[in-house]
Formats: structure tokens, sequence, C-alpha cells
């Protein structure tokens, strides 16, 4: 769940503005306790700091938090196990264990990307794992609409052109992300489908298809073009704020941060001042940190004594760039079995020229053969670097590929959620009926689709779908059966399952219907 979904959650349950769906949520107090805050302290808040655990500036009433918890009506918003440490989460584990044991019957709710913890982290405390669906393409479609109508209204009257600018903008942008498969993958989320609509209209109708160009032009505007459009004075040149912005943004990488210290962040710079004359032009570091902080766009202060980035990929994506101009390349190979190093890595091999990237990925590679428990994860992630390569040596890429067709097609369920995030190029690995062997799933006469029996199908059904219907039979497998994948695949835009979910038992739902739209 995203931080503005979050907030409108818990801002919806305070004022007891519910719909049919939230009606369950009547009558509860919420508490927003973002991880990244509270995990700062030497130890995780007792109910009664609460509030002050996240700088709320309110006295409440003597054991009051308590008490509500003990009449159950709290609803405890959790937000950002993704972004601490490894061993701060296992204290956010027991301290969450510990409050479930003292106050049973609130509601919790705990949001975290999908690869920080196991789907079983906390199952044994009733926890339900749920993953918050990618934007569809519906999605995105009623979301750029209503962007050029807020857009189109926000125009004075006798500015006719530019609602026919718009017009015409939002036109070119919708069938760009209907035919640009590697710009819709970007726009599925509010925040960088917001960005896209600003951008398009920015550059009259243009917009880069690559991540890493799509950043650089997001940058670009958030820092000179913003305040260019406000006739605001830029007195620092776009280059010399990345700089400082990327220090800020690896410092937080390498220490397993999500926020840091103001001080902390003003000594950075302070160090950084002498070497660029431009910015020590503005005064001191705390005059440049305060140009940063309200001119940028990037920054914010969630405490009155803490500074993060708006968003983790801007924070990965400078932190990726300070990587490779400091030939960090041993550091990023020996963290890359870290799910919060994955996608600096990815964007490493973006920014890097062809031998560094060639450098980086050999490093994956060796450190993939050299370590069996992380080797899926290395080499699948080096296979998932290669879209961001752009030019590399051939003999590189060869060795990546050879070793992501040993984990492809996936054997199992848990296979299978690994390779989602690998991209386009696993659907180029995977095989086609003519390479099945005998015991794989082949097309079903009773159906206009192919039959599915294990889920290493799945994937080769993203490749291989054409038609509306197919048949999902799990006998084989010992466990439950997580369709979800095929929801995450760029060749599909809807995945509808008949039946109690999207997750299939074999022993109580032996044949279950799925129909998938798929693009003509």
């Amino acid at each position: 769940m995203s931080g503005p979904l979050r907030e409108r959650l818990a801002v919806a349950t305070a004022r007891q503005d519910l719909g049919e769906h939230l009606e369950h949520l009547r009558g509860l107090v919420p508490y927003v306790l973002p991880l990244r805050t509270i995990a700062r302290r030497d130890r995780p808040p007792a109910p009664a700091d609460f509030l002050s655990a996240v700088e709320v500036p309110l006295s409440p009433p003597s054991h009051w938090a308590e008490d509500v918890l003990a009449e159950r009506r709290g609803l405890v918003l959790i937000d950002g196990l993704d972004e601490i440490d490894e061993r701060s989460r296992e204290r956010v584990g027991d301290w969450l264990r510990g409050l479930l044991a003292a106050y049973p019957g609130n509601r919790w709710l705990v949001t975290s990307r999908p690869t920080a913890v196991s789907d079983s982290w906390l199952a044994d405390e009733g926890f339900t794992d749920l993953t918050l669906s990618p934007m569809s393409r519906g999605d995105i479609r009623a979301f750029t609409e209503r962007w050029h109508d807020a857009a189109r209204a926000s125009v004075p009257d006798e500015e006719p052109e530019e609602r026919a600018r718009l017009d015409t903008y939002q036109r070119t942008l919708l069938d760009a992300l209907h035919t640009k498969q590697d710009l819709a993958r970007l726009a599925t989320n509010p925040l960088m489908c917001g960005l896209i609509c600003a951008l398009h209209r920015d550059r009259s109708g243009y917009l880069p298809t690559g991540r890493k160009e799509l950043y650089d032009a997001a940058l670009g505007m958030l820092l000179i073009r913003r305040d260019r459009e406000r006739d605001l004075a830029t007195p620092l040149t776009e280059e010399p704020q990345i700089q400082l912005l990327q220090k800020l943004a690896y410092w937080l990488v390498k220490n397993g941060q999500a926020e840091m210290d103001i001080s902390d962040a003003m000594r950075l710079i302070s160090a950084a001042l002498p070497a660029m004359p431009s910015a020590a032009a503005l005064g001191d570091s705390a005059s440049v940190y305060c140009h940063l902080r309200d001119r940028s766009g990037l920054l914010r202060e969630p405490t009155p004594d803490t500074v993060d980035f708006i968003h983790r990929t801007f924070q990965d994506f400078l932190a990726a760039r300070a990587a490779v101009e400091d030939l960090d390349f041993d550091l990023l190979a020996a963290n890359a079995h870290h799910d919060q190093w994955a996608d600096v890595i990815r964007m490493a091999v973006a920014h890097g020229r062809p031998a560094e990237r060639a450098r980086l990925l050999r490093k994956l590679i060796e450190r993939g053969d050299a370590e069996p428990d992380h080797s899926a994860r290395l080499h699948l992630l080096a296979t998932a670097c290669l879209e961001h390569a752009t030019e590399l040596d051939p003999r590189v890429r060869a060795e990546v590929v050879h070793r992501a067709e040993r984990l492809i097609p996936p054997r199992t369920a848990e296979d299978v959620q690994g390779l989602v995030s690998v991209g386009p190029l696993v659907l180029e690995l995977l095989p086609g009926p003519e390479r099945l062997s005998r015991d794989e799933p082949r097309p079903s006469s009773r159906w206009r689709g192919p039959s599915v029996e294990t889920p290493r199908s799945f994937f080769w059904l993203g490749s291989q779908l054409t038609t509306a219907i197919m048949e999902a039979r799990c006998p084989r497998d010992p466990g439950p059966v997580d369709l979800a994948p095929l929801a995450a695949l760029p060749a599909l835009t809807k995945v509808t399952v008949t039946g109690p979910g999207p997750v299939l038992d074999a022993d109580r739902i032996p044949r279950v219907k799925v129909t998938v739209h798929a693009p003509r």
C-alpha cells in the first residue's frame, strides 16, 4: 500500500467517512507508524508513545492509547517494513508479537515491498499476506484521462489553444502507453503515471521510453524546469544538485536507512562544498541543504530532525549513479543478495559505460556461481540488468543468459514469484510447445487455450497465450499455487479467477477456470 493510500485510509477512518466496503472499520481509531521513523529509536514504542514516536505534537489523556487497544478499537497502520534492515525487521517482528499478545482483537496492517520478507512472516500470528496489484491498463487509462481533465480545468477560458493541445497530448500519450511496453511498465503506480503525464506535456508530446532516460528527464523537470515555469531564479544548475543529492542517496543505501538526520545531511554537503564552487556560492551547508529541500522537489522532512527522498525510486537511481562514479562494483556485488540493493544494481548497469557494465555483471555471475544459497537470486538479478545494458560485451551477455536458462522454466510457485520481476527477457527464454518435454502440459482440445498443470507453465502462457480462456489444473502441486504472477506479465491486461480467490489449493480445487483478457 502506497503512502497516499495508507494516509487516505487513516483519514477516512478518523472522520468515519467510510464506504460500504470499509464499514468494518467504523468506530476504530487509526495510528500511522512509519517504521523509517520509529526504527531510529532505541526500541519500538509502547502504545503510550505512539504519537510522540512519530513527532505528533499532541498529548493524549493518560492511558488513552492503552484503553483504545484494550477495547479492541485500534487500527494500527505500520508502514515501510522494506525500508529498514533485516536486523531491525526481526526486532519489529518481536515488538508486534508482544503487542498482539497484549492487545488482541485490533486491526493491524503492515506494508512493505513484496520481497522484503517471506510470505510466512508473522503468519503464525494470524497475518495474511496480500499484494497490492499494479495499476492495470484500464487503471492507467483512467488515471491519464483524469489527469488531463484536471489540467484542462486549470487552463483559463481565454486559452483555447492550450486546451486543444491537451486533447492532443492525452490522445498521443494513451496511444504510447498502449503500444510501448517499456513505458507501460513504468506507469503502474500513481506517482510514476502522474510524472509521465507531466513530462509528456512538458516535452510537447515527446517522452523517453527507457527507465533511465525517463528518470533523467524527471530530474531535469523537478530540478530546473519547474522553477523556470514559476519564473523563479535557478542559482544552482542541475548537475551540482544531482551531485549533492546522490551523495545523500548513496549514504542512505550504504547505511541501510530510509531517512537520515538533517545534521548528517549537512555534514555530507559541507564535505562536498570545497570541490563545488557553484554550490558553495549559495552559502554554508545549511543554506545549500535548504535549497535542495525547498526547490528540488525530491527531499522532504518526515520529522523536524530527519530528511528522506519523496520516493525510493529516485533514491536508488541517484545512489546507483554515485556507486558507478566511485567504481564501487565490489560493494554492489557484495550486497546484491539484499532486496534493498536490487534496483540500485539495475540502475548502476544503466548508468555504467559498457566496460563497467561488463565488470559488474561478471561479478554477479561469479558470486552466484560461488554461493549456492544466493545463486538463483544473483543470476536472475543479472538477467534483469540486461534490459538496461544498451551496449554490452556479447560474451558477458551470453554468460548471463546461460545462467538464466538453468532457472527457466520455473519448477515451483516460489520460482515463479522470483521470475516475475525479471521482465520481458524471461518470456524470450521460455520454451514454446515444441520444446516441452513429455511431462509438460500440452494444449487442451477441450478448451480454446492451453492446459496448465504446473506453475512453470504460467510463464509459458505469458509468451504463448493468444486466446481468451484456459483451464488451470493443479493436481501435482502439494501446496497452494498463486496465479497472481499472471497479472504481472506484460502480455496480459487482466486476469479473472473464478472461484474463492487467486490462490488455488490443489486438494480442494482441482479444476478452476481462469479468464484471461489479452490484447489482440
